[in-house]
């Protein structure tokens, strides 16, 4: 069954990380000038997923375990949202 919903997790994936890694190599956030060299932190270390596949262990578990090298931790809703 996880084959059937291994491009929609590769993808979510890929999308997150081209996202997050464009984020670290910007020194322009919003409008507001902000040096990575001073503030080495990532923009975020959490997320939080939403929708009917969100509430999939599955889902947040694979993007916990593929995305973990970034720091950053993905919640999911108790119920379907």
């Amino acid at each position: 069954m996880s084959g059937f919903f291994e491009p929609s997790v590769q993808s979510t994936v890929d999308s997150i990380r081209e996202n997050f890694t464009e984020l670290l190599s910007m020194n322009v956030i919003r409008g507001l000038r902000f040096s990575w060299n001073a503030h080495p932190k990532a923009p975020a270390s959490f997320a939080f997923l939403v929708g009917g596949f969100a509430s999939s262990p599955w889902l947040s578990g694979q993007l916990n375990e593929r995305l973990s090298d970034l720091g950053l931790k993905f919640f999911k809703p108790d119920a379907q949202t």
